[in-house]
């Protein structure tokens, strides 16, 4: 049996086993007795992850990010005085 095949069977396989259940299996999971609950973001959690990506994009992309304006702005630094020049 091919690798595409297997994948196939295993992909029809769940899906069979998945239609069984019956339904929406996402909302059978969320269900807590027989009240339906949603999940909520508490606003300091969301501040917190807010914070910790924006610290954590400026250590990451912080110095590649300076880099490469410094070298923008030699280019266009240049040019201008090269079209001064002429």
């Amino acid at each position: 049996m091919a690798a595409a095949d297997r994948i196939r069977f295993t992909m029809a396989r769940e899906l069979r086993h998945l239609h069984q259940l019956g339904g929406d299996v996402l909302s059978r999971l969320r269900r807590k007795g027989n009240r339906e609950y949603r999940m909520r973001l508490s606003f300091p959690l969301v501040a917190g992850a807010v914070v910790i990506g924006v610290i954590s994009g400026n250590v990451i992309f912080g110095p590649p990010l300076q880099k490469y304006w410094a070298e923008k702005q030699q280019q266009e630094a240049a040019k201008e005085g090269q079209t001064g020049s002429t």
